[in-house]
């Protein structure tokens, strides 16, 4: 049961790990056209739509079993053993949710406090692939057992959740007074303190 709570916990994590990966890069913007870039710009629901596509389709490319069609298959359906492994396209839009919840809390969160959780995101990460290869072969090869991998990621995740949420809240006290919430988890499409720092350079 713990087993399968980690690893279901993991796969997540990895997620929003992918796709603080990808918003990093958007850098890349100018590639687009300009009605495009106008758009992503300024129209928040537009940004967030976006990200919520790529979680969701990052989470069925890198679900277990076949992403949309077996590759070995030359009828190009999935066979028995695939089919089994397919998950519900509403498990992975519900899936999509909590991984979009999860980024924006990581992404709100006062930066010693959202490094932070980063930091044990990408320390379960690490040890999964660890875990992974000590048991490439079906048997441990140094002895470590996966309950005990489990317990480290499972207190890893745990970390960073309450990291991420106490800076949440910190980073939500520092706004003027009934500052909307909604705007503060969305986001702006210009953030005033970087536009403050540029005056004063």
């Amino acid at each position: 049961m713990a087993l399968g709570f980690t690893a279901e916990a993991v796969r997540l994590s990895n997620a929003t790990m992918l796709v603080a990966l990808a918003v990093m890069g958007n850098f890349m913007g100018e590639t687009l056209s300009c009605e495009a870039q106008k758009l992503l710009e300024f129209n928040m629901f537009a940004k967030h739509a976006i990200v919520m596509f790529m979680i969701y389709f990052t989470i069925v490319y890198t679900s277990p079993g076949p992403g949309f069609v077996n590759m070995e298959d030359d009828s190009g359906t999935a066979g028995p053993t695939d089919q089994a492994q397919l998950r519900s396209p509403l498990y992975s839009l519900a899936v999509t949710v909590v991984v979009w919840v999860v980024f924006i809390l990581v992404s709100r969160a006062e930066g010693k406090f959202s490094f932070f959780g980063l930091s044990c995101i990408a320390m379960t990460y690490f040890m999964e692939t660890i875990k992974q290869w000590l048991y490439a072969d079906g048997h441990a090869r140094l002895g470590v057992g996966k309950d005990t991998i489990a317990v480290f990621q499972t207190g890893l995740l745990g970390m960073a959740m309450l990291s991420v949420v106490i800076g949440v809240m910190i980073s939500y006290k520092k706004l003027p007074r009934n500052y909307p919430l909604l705007k503060f988890m969305l986001g702006s499409a210009h953030c005033s303190r970087l536009k403050n720092n540029h005056k004063h350079r």
